[in-house]
């Protein structure tokens, strides 16, 4: 399990929003995205976190979820199909077997670095990976067990050292705030904006 992506075996419902925002904080502020060869900062994410001590019931709980630190896809069930799809999008695992946690990080935006155009929404970021790496790679991805943090693959995180942003939190956008009341309120969206 990577360091960066544990979340403590003894949180509690209110310790794990600062834990939630000190993995933000990594994604934020001190790494890269890539998708081939293209350097991209991510901008905006939201948290998601399922355990006993912290029931968030709009986390997925897929299998994957319960895994450290690789990229779940969601809904991926034919590749070819993908990009049609309405409801999609790209997790980071922070999931935990071992305390039966299930967790992902939701990329919800993204801009060239050091400069250039941003994609706004997990669609828009799962079209710019499909028509830049293909739907084989992106399936072969989907199900490999591959660490996030793998050059060689064609998505992947690499630490970087930047100018830091103030780090913002919000409510997660599109929730059914009649489903599970107690957690469509929770702040777990976090963002920077450009100074």
């Amino acid at each position: 399990m990577n360091p960066i992506l544990n979340i403590s075996r003894n949180h509690t419902d209110v310790s794990i929003k600062e834990e939630l925002r000190r993995i933000a904080d990594f994604f934020l502020n001190s790494s890269l995205f890539y998708i081939e060869n293209e350097a991209f900062r991510i901008t905006e994410l939201e948290c998601y976190f399922y355990s006993d001590a912290h029931p968030d019931s709009y986390t997925h709980r897929n299998p994957r979820q319960a895994l450290n630190g690789l990229w779940y896809f969601h809904r991926l069930k034919n590749p070819e199909k993908y990009r049609n799809l309405k409801q999609k999008g790209l997790d980071i695992t922070i999931g935990n077997i071992g305390t039966a946690s299930f967790g992902g990080i939701l990329i919800r935006k993204i801009s060239r670095f050091p400069e250039g155009e941003s994609y706004n929404g997990p669609a828009l970021i799962i079209n710019k990976i499909i028509d830049t790496i293909g739907y084989a790679v992106l399936n072969d991805l989907g199900i490999a067990d591959a660490s996030i943090f793998t050059r060689e693959n064609s998505l992947h995180i690499e630490p970087f050292v930047m100018e830091r942003r103030l780090v913002l939190s919000g409510k997660r956008i599109g929730l059914n705030s009649l489903r599970f009341p107690g957690y469509a309120e929770r702040e777990y969206r976090f963002f920077t904006r450009p100074d």
